[in-house]
């Protein structure tokens, strides 16, 4: 995996040529000094020798230390040579100091490097086999936790590898000391007396002693936990390597009319971490769950279940399901859910296979499995297009880059890009 920051320099590096970097002297309310640089670094800042898309106005971005993530246009005539002084268009909003590693940019800001490298990140895919599941962001693929409440714990989503069974997000929770600690589902309406089969992948550890990752199952009507019948509900474990499924079966009780399912630590302990992935819902012979949340266009490649309990990643193991819709709810048009409905019903977890759009962006610390040639490759395409199209630059000369640039990554997408295995085009949404 690559952060933005990696990808945003390699794409700063090809559009300016020779990076002015360096790191800060001093710092004051509008202001950023390099001493050690005033002669060679910053010489391209002197108005005589600028090739800047707004009338010779660069930015200066911040990227490591204090001040971190700022942008600040220079000033006219911001540039004090005799002295390594660049004073910014408006005040900084924390002063830089003696840490703050900085750029200075003249073809696009970082904000609009970021901004391209989404843009070719936008037009990359990658397959996913996903479980279907009742539970609303079950497969913890979105990229908040909106839809999940926490007691006694907080909340993030995990991205990096270790962290994440399957996909690119897990749920995190770290624990706080005094009480049993949870994250609770959205409310799955039901019928009392259907049985339903849960489970999901829990990977425990913690720097201070046990976690113990328990799965429950609260019936929201009464506010009572429901039976889990037999499976395994709870494991303890303190090296935290491993991943851990935890499954059981349950029937709705009288007078139940909605229940929602409980991620828990029951160790009573402050500091423990528990990721929580894939967490399935389904009642038996159930033939509709709720679509991925990672789901393109309305593409499904296949839905298949699990003969015998055997592994995803088999495909002898895989027995297929017919499709017969995909899109909003028929009964409910006006809920802003996808549903996938299919033929032959099964008594174990059910997948969707698919292409997904990678996450977009946001910071420089943020994460991307996608492959790092790819996205800088598509976001100099989308830079130079942006160039191109400025007025009293070198449009030629940016028009020649950006068919450069855009062969390049036809070429690589081509060669690279997923494309659909058998996609099932089905009923559009309502």
């Amino acid at each position: 995996m690559t952060t933005a920051l990696t990808i945003a320099t390699d794409v700063a590096r090809y559009l300016e040529g020779r990076l002015i970097e360096g790191t800060a002297t001093a710092g004051g309310a509008a202001t950023l000094t390099d001493t050690s640089a005033t002669a060679s670094v910053l010489s391209p800042l002197d108005p005589g020798d600028q090739d800047s898309r707004l009338e010779g106005r660069p930015f200066v971005y911040i990227h490591t230390g204090t001040g971190i993530g700022q942008e600040r246009q220079v000033a006219l005539n911001g540039y004090a040579p005799s002295t390594g002084v660049v004073t910014v268009s408006r005040n900084w909003t924390t002063n830089p100091s003696t840490d703050s590693q900085y750029w200075i940019l003249f073809k696009l800001s970082h904000a609009e490097i970021l901004s391209c490298m989404n843009a070719a990140l936008r037009k990359l895919l990658y397959r996913v086999i996903s479980p279907l599941t009742l539970v609303v962001d079950g497969d913890m693929e979105l990229d908040n936790t909106t839809n999940w409440t926490a007691s006694g714990t907080t909340l993030t989503k995990s991205t990096t590898t270790d962290r994440v069974f399957r996909g690119v997000r897990s749920l995190t929770m770290t624990t706080t000391a005094g009480a049993a600690s949870y994250a609770e589902s959205t409310a799955i309406r039901c019928t009392e007396g259907e049985t339903y089969f849960i489970e999901v992948i829990a990977h425990p550890s913690g720097t201070t002693g046990d976690s113990i990752a328990t799965l429950v199952v609260r019936d929201l009507t009464n506010a009572v936990s429901i039976t889990l019948n037999a499976g395994q509900t709870v494991v303890n474990r303190t090296d935290g390597t491993e991943w851990n499924r935890l499954y059981a079966t349950f029937t709705i009780p009288e007078g139940c009319q909605q229940f929602g399912v409980r991620l828990s630590d029951t160790s009573t302990a402050g500091n423990r971490i528990i990721d929580w992935d894939d967490l399935i819902v389904l009642n038996r012979n159930r033939t509709r769950a709720l679509a991925p949340s990672w789901l393109l266009d309305g593409i499904v490649e296949r839905v298949f279940c699990l003969d015998g309990g055997s592994s995803y990643k088999n495909p002898r193991s895989r027995r297929a399901m017919n499709v017969t819709w995909f899109g909003h709810d028929q009964d409910r048009p006006a809920l802003d859910t996808d549903w996938i409905t299919w033929e032959g019903a099964s008594t174990s977890a059910v997948f969707a296979q698919g292409l997904a759009r990678y996450p977009t962006l946001s910071a420089d610390s943020s994460i991307t499995q996608a492959d790092r040639h790819l996205v800088v490759t598509g976001a100099l395409a989308e830079a130079y297009t942006r160039l191109s199209n400025v007025r009293g630059v070198d449009q030629k000369s940016y028009q020649d880059e950006v068919a450069k640039w855009e062969d390049k990554f036809a070429k690589q997408l081509a060669a690279f890009q997923p494309r659909a295995a058998i996609p099932m085009q089905l009923a559009s949404a309502f």
